[in-house]
């Protein structure tokens, strides 16, 4: 695959909370929780590693606001 276990498990993590901060209305604490994150600071600076982006520019640009 290319990458180790752990980086896989972040890129899914993260895919995964990319999904829910598109379809639902739930905090980023919340999506942070749901995918397995100990806290909001962390889950912040794993989206921007794993796929370059903030939860907030996420929203933005996926709901089209």
């Amino acid at each position: 695959m290319g990458c180790t276990p752990i980086e896989y498990r972040n890129t899914a993590r993260c895919r995964r909370a990319a999904e829910l901060l598109t379809t639902t209305e739930m905090s980023v604490e919340e999506v942070a929780e749901a995918v397995g994150c100990a806290n909001a600071a962390y889950f912040r600076k794993m989206l921007k590693k794993y796929l370059g982006t903030t939860p907030r520019t996420i929203r933005k640009n996926l709901r089209g606001i």
